[in-house]
């Protein structure tokens, strides 16, 4: 009886734990997806400076939300997000607004993908 109980308990912390993380999952990339809008934005108008600031911004909510992201979602693809954020970086400094697009555009795949592929669902699951 008493390893029923310790295996419920288990149970139901990784319960718990799965469904904190997807919810913080949720609420991180759809922060990140409202900065890389605003990003997009700037490159358009190309707006240098303001561009400049917003990827700072972008980059600072990377670097707090990739150590807990690193724990639990596949590393490819997060040195794949990892790789266009530096090279919007580089564009941003060259001011090229024709690929800065594109890699914005990337960027915006990706964390969607990320999410959606760790999003706790039953297609997920099994």
């Amino acid at each position: 009886m008493r390893i029923l109980w310790i295996s419920l308990s288990i149970l139901c912390i990784f319960v718990i734990l799965s469904v904190y993380f997807s919810y913080s999952m949720e609420k991180n990339s759809e922060e990140m997806l409202v900065i890389i809008n605003d990003l997009e934005k700037k490159v358009v108008k190309e707006n240098w400076q303001g561009a400049k600031k917003v990827f700072d911004k972008l980059q600072a909510k990377w670097d707090k939300i990739s150590p807990l992201w690193r724990m639990f979602i596949d590393h490819d693809e997060m040195d794949k997000l990892e790789i266009s954020l530096n090279k919007v970086k580089e564009l941003i400094k060259v001011e090229n607004k024709d690929l800065s697009r594109v890699e914005v555009s990337l960027i915006r795949f990706l964390v969607r993908d990320i999410y959606l592929k760790e999003k706790l669902t039953l297609e997920n699951i099994f």
